[in-house]
């Protein structure tokens, strides 16, 4: 991949999370109606991550992943690196929330029935099968995990499986996931396809800059008129109120989402035409970007349980995202700085366990 377009999808990927951030912190309970303007574009950064998830994939599938077993350990070290830390964080600040404040944490946002299926649950990705949505106690933005966790397994199954059953495999995962899942598969793989388009051709530097310009006007247009608020009036009149408001949860916005995942898919098309450009305009940048870039996971999953803790001990939304931002930083280089540690104990465990089904065919 070139450097330069690396560089810019790792800003992408920090600047997104930041949203996601900052449209939680803006909630009225946590004091941050100020945050209202920046923080307005959550569930659209999200969309964001799904096709750059999906470019970033196709990547390492091409160029570093050859095998399926490579590319199980490393995706299942990269999602339980920051996954296992932010489920026991999650139970750790709720804690310490309810014991400073129990009030605060009176409402639907904050589930703590059945702890533990809700936790095992969450730690096999299986929260958002079919029509259940199981938050892991107060941490809501769990919930795109489930969806993440699913489109590695079919795009492992599609890429690294013998062609005769891969198809089979692929259609029986997503009858397990459900129709949630699915929904918002095609954004997954708007990232894939960008990026094998982007290996085979690059748009001429004006298409490029338009696509680059236009995709950022156009985002920002739709979002002044409300568009996700009109797909989602469609979506009832075509398919009825309780299955889309009560229903599809996380997935009900999904006609907005397609097209945010065209918005984005065009963005990257056109940043691949004028990489040099952009590279030289963020390279004094590097440092800082990738710096950040790497704590983007750890930002998604701490925030949420990390702002309320905090606003529990304080009323000024200003200190409680400094504290909840400073935390972050600091679990973050213990958490996806220490990919390592897990990618050698699924290569273990995938290595014994699969010796030892060879050992029992055998016998």
């Amino acid at each position: 991949m070139n450097r330069s377009l690396s560089l810019y999808l790792d800003l992408v990927r920090f600047l997104a999370a930041m949203l996601v951030f900052f449209n939680h912190a803006q909630l009225p309970e946590l004091n941050g109606e100020w945050l209202s303007g920046v923080g307005a574009f959550g569930r659209e950064a999200v969309m964001i991550f799904f096709v750059l998830s999906g470019y970033v994939i196709a990547h390492v599938a091409a160029t570093k992943e050859a095998s399926g077993f490579d590319f199980s350990v490393s995706r299942l070290a990269r999602l339980y690196s920051v996954v296992v830390p932010a489920l026991l964080l999650t139970v750790i600040a709720d804690r310490i929330g309810l014991w400073l404040a129990p009030t605060l944490y009176q409402g639907g946002w904050y589930i703590d029935s059945h702890p533990v299926p809700r936790l095992m649950a969450s730690l096999l990705f299986v929260n958002e099968v079919w029509f259940e949505s199981v938050r892991p106690f107060s941490n809501g933005p769990f919930w795109s995990m489930g969806y993440e966790a699913s489109y590695y397994l079919i795009f492992g199954l599609w890429t690294y499986l013998d062609p005769k059953y891969r198809l089979w495999a692929v259609l029986l995962v997503l009858a397990i996931v459900g129709p949630k899942i699915a929904l918002l598969f095609p954004i997954w793989l708007l990232g894939v396809g960008v990026y094998r388009l982007n290996q085979r051709w690059t748009a001429s530097p004006a298409i490029a800059w338009l696509l680059f310009v236009g995709s950022f006007a156009a985002f920002i247009t739709l979002n002044v008129l409300r568009f996700a608020n009109y797909t989602l009036d469609l979506s009832v009149a075509w398919f009825g109120h309780d299955l889309v408001m009560e229903q599809l949860h996380y997935s009900k916005f999904f006609l907005s989402g397609y097209l945010v995942g065209l918005l984005v898919a065009a963005n990257f098309i056109g940043v691949n035409g004028i990489a040099d450009s952009i590279g030289r305009v963020l390279k004094p940048l590097k440092s800082p970007i990738q710096f950040a870039a790497g704590l983007t996971f750890s930002i998604y999953l701490f925030h949420y349980p990390l702002l309320h803790m905090f606003r529990a001990m304080t009323k000024s939304s200003v200190l409680l995202c400094c504290l909840s931002l400073l935390t972050i930083v600091v679990l973050g280089v213990y958490t996806e700085q220490r990919k390592h540690l897990y990618k050698r104990f699924f290569f273990n465990l995938i290595t014994l366990s699969s010796a030892r089904l060879a050992t029992w065919r055998n016998a």
